[in-house]
């Protein structure tokens, strides 16, 4: 199956020898079984979750400000491989709430308003969410609609540009 969604890494909090393959999580339906199409499970991102990997992304600091489970990636209920997909992402940390932001520009993530714990918001093509706004240690993912991109995705095949960097 094809990927549906990616995210960009980027931040102050990270390392800095850090692969720059080693920046995009990359997300999609699982493979289909008996003839049936793959559905999309949510991604879950937290210090629990993957933790080998963000102590290897992440500077110490930036590390323990992530929470155990932090955020996660939802697919809307009306996708389908015949029409566009809806993606969310929902807040699960009290303590650090993620913000949405259309820049990485810190005046921008200080003034974005957190989401509540447990509340989800619709994401659009190239939204910056905001993991740790704290300057020094600052963390964000760049979110990439895959599907909006593919060639063969009903109603957006003329949008195949790449994402800018």
């Amino acid at each position: 199956p094809l990927p549906l969604f990616s995210l960009e890494l980027g931040g102050e909090g990270l390392q800095d020898d850090v692969r720059e393959e080693d920046l995009k999580i990359i997300h999609g339906p699982v493979a289909k079984t008996e003839g049936v199409p793959g559905s999309c499970l949510p991604l879950l991102l937290g210090r629990s979750a993957q933790r080998s990997f963000w102590q290897r992304i992440l500077c110490s600091n930036a590390f323990y400000a992530m929470s155990r489970q932090h955020l996660q990636f939802e697919v809307g209920e009306e996708f389908s491989v015949s029409s566009s997909a809806t993606f969310y992402v929902r807040n699960l940390s009290s303590s650090n709430p993620v913000r949405i932001c259309r820049t990485s520009l810190q005046e921008e993530m200080q003034a974005a308003v957190p989401l509540e714990m447990g509340a989800k918001r619709q994401l659009q093509d190239r939204d910056v969410i905001v993991l740790n706004p704290v300057q020094g240690y600052s963390l964000w993912l760049i979110f990439s609609d895959l599907w909006a991109k593919r060639t063969d995705a009903p109603e957006n095949g003329a949008n195949v540009a790449e994402p800018k960097k």
